[in-house]
């Protein structure tokens, strides 16, 4: 009785301890590995931009300065009808194809205009587009025409090529006075003007019912208003447009001296809005009210959020070692 009673008492320890080990077991095995939640972004449920070029081959949604393709664009045939040859339009489509897929490339050139402008100051920036090469190296518009809730920044696809060159000038239009700042830096800056200056705090939509559309209307105060009330109204008669057309589509030469920061700004109200911005940001002093050039500079000085902004910049131009150098291009 005693072995038998020993051997059931050994037999119930074993259980026990089989059971032990099998409830740990199935602790560790069973226990769920930690997970990394990722966020899903959330876009809004726009369609194709109304200002789309023809040269565009894709669009991304931004959304926590992360790029995500939104829309690809097939080729124009526009653009191939102008080409002389079939190995021509093949060699077209292959480029288009090639940069299309390079999201690598976009990626360094969003992570400049990242880098240089405050996150907080481009919330309404949702939307960045890459182009084949042209003429014009980067736009900002809204992606929509009836809309200031979202903005497209489009730039050339080999924008970072000239991220070396610094565009040299000449009197007396200063036409490509980037400041010591090469084409890419000085660019993007000018195009975050655009955008500082014509969004939602500085402009309203107005309905125009004859050709049933809207159109952007800068708000009483606003850098555009200020510019139009304080000088361009006098270049709007038939003799301003006159003088316009004359010297190329620039009113450089029919104002008084000292009006234009560049001979770009004299293009249009909404270059001088842009150009003057990328001048007062890259500036380093503030100037006195002695010249219509400088007034223009003021006018973002009046605004605490434009200094705000400017200081930002700033910093991050600082943080990156960007500063002004001798032009290098002839």
């Amino acid at each position: 009785m005693k072995n038998n009673s020993s051997l059931l008492v050994f037999k119930r320890q074993l259980l026990l301890c089989t059971g032990l080990l099998g409830i740990s077991i199935c602790i560790s095995s069973c226990h769920k590995p930690e997970i990394e939640l990722v966020e899903q972004p959330v876009f809004d449920t726009d369609t194709t931009g109304d200002l789309i070029v023809k040269r565009t081959f894709i669009t991304y949604n931004i959304y926590k300065d992360r790029l995500y393709p939104y829309a690809m664009y097939s080729i124009s045939p526009e653009l191939l009808a102008g080409l002389k040859d079939k190995d021509a339009v093949t060699a077209e489509q292959a480029l288009w194809n090639s940069m299309q897929k390079d999201k690598q490339g976009h990626e360094k050139i969003f992570r400049l205009f990242s880098d240089l402008i405050p996150e907080m100051y481009r919330k309404d920036v949702k939307y960045f587009s890459v182009s084949m090469p042209s003429s014009a190296y980067a736009t900002m518009s809204t992606l929509k025409d009836n809309s200031l809730e979202s903005f497209n920044l489009e730039v050339d696809a080999k924008l970072l090529t000239y991220l070396d060159s610094i565009p040299r000038f000449k009197a007396p239009a200063y036409t490509y006075n980037t400041l010591g700042y090469s084409y890419p830096i000085y660019t993007l800056i000018h195009e975050f003007g655009h955008y500082v200056t014509f969004n939602k705090e500085q402009s309203y939509l107005k309905y125009l019912p004859d050709s049933d559309t809207y159109t952007s209307v800068p708000k009483p105060g606003s850098i555009r208003d200020s510019l139009m009330v304080n000088y361009w109204n006098r270049y709007m008669d038939q003799a301003g447009i006159d003088c316009w057309m004359k010297h190329g589509y620039t009113y450089y030469f029919c104002g008084p001296a000292n009006e234009f920061v560049s001979g770009y700004a004299s293009t249009s109200r909404d270059e001088d809005a842009a150009e003057t911005f990328a001048h007062f940001v890259l500036l380093d002093d503030k100037p006195a009210a002695t010249t219509a050039v400088n007034r223009k500079l003021l006018l973002f000085y009046q605004n605490p959020r434009m200094v705000a902004i400017r200081q930002g910049i700033r910093e991050n131009l600082k943080k990156l070692g960007i500063a002004p150098r001798n032009p290098t291009m002839p």
